[in-house]
């Protein structure tokens, strides 16, 4: 993304709020628009909070060859989505997230309108998941830095789930086994992994994923604006 913006003065996007310029008019650069910008950290995002997600790191999630040179799944196919349906339970409705012109609610109560009982600790005095005040932008080389948080997610899954095949399906029953299982609730999950356990670990893995964005975000743009 530096190499497109090297050659333009930064001082035409810090004499402006970018934020509130409507979508026709960010083309201050002529080969690389504030757009295109804000699209391309978009898609940036999408990939580092994926990366923060326990089963996607870990290829028990997909079907292995045995010696007879069958398929078989090392963790019921369902169960990758199951996990995100359940944390998708703890959130606010996406429409709720969504900031825009006719958003009469300012941001903290946007983000604060969680659902009754939600697992998701906000960002308060004492809590233990609370965001550091600083953003460290001396991060290493950024695929340093996201090769670290998959290994962290891989070894985060194996910690979490340790359990085989076998031995979740006896827990949860074999309907949710199935490549097309019934919904998970959270009551499935806690038989596979403690309450306790599936707050804390949800809890790191979204706020350390808002930290991650923030650093390599943070990082991009300290480049361009030097």
């Amino acid at each position: 993304m530096h190499s497109y913006l090297k050659n333009k003065d930064s001082t035409e996007y810090k004499a402006v709020e970018l934020s509130k310029q409507k979508i026709r008019d960010l083309s201050l650069s002529p080969n690389f628009s504030a757009r295109q910008i804000a699209l391309t950290f978009f898609i940036l995002s999408h990939y580092i909070c994926d990366a923060h997600m326990p089963l996607h790191c870990d290829l028990r999630d997909f079907k292995a060859k045995t010696a007879d040179g069958k398929t078989e799944r090392r963790l019921p196919d369902s169960l990758h989505g199951g996990v995100e349906a359940v944390w998708e339970d703890f959130f606010p409705d996406k429409k709720v997230l969504t900031i825009h012109d006719y958003t009469t609610e300012s941001i903290t109560e946007v983000t604060s309108n969680f659902p009754k009982n939600s697992i998701i600790e906000l960002d308060t005095l004492g809590s233990r998941y609370a965001f550091s005040k600083e953003i460290v932008s001396s991060i290493p080389d950024e695929w340093e830095e996201m090769v670290n948080i998959c290994r962290i997610s891989y070894a985060v899954s194996r910690k979490w789930i340790p359990q085989k095949f076998k031995e979740i399906e006896a827990a949860v029953g074999t309907s949710k086994c199935k490549d097309k299982a019934p919904e998970w609730k959270y009551k499935d999950i806690a038989k596979i992994i403690s309450e306790d356990d599936f707050k804390d670990v949800t809890n790191r893995v979204f706020h350390d994923s808002v930290e991650s964005v923030a650093r390599i975000w943070c990082k991009a743009w300290n480049i361009f604006l030097k």
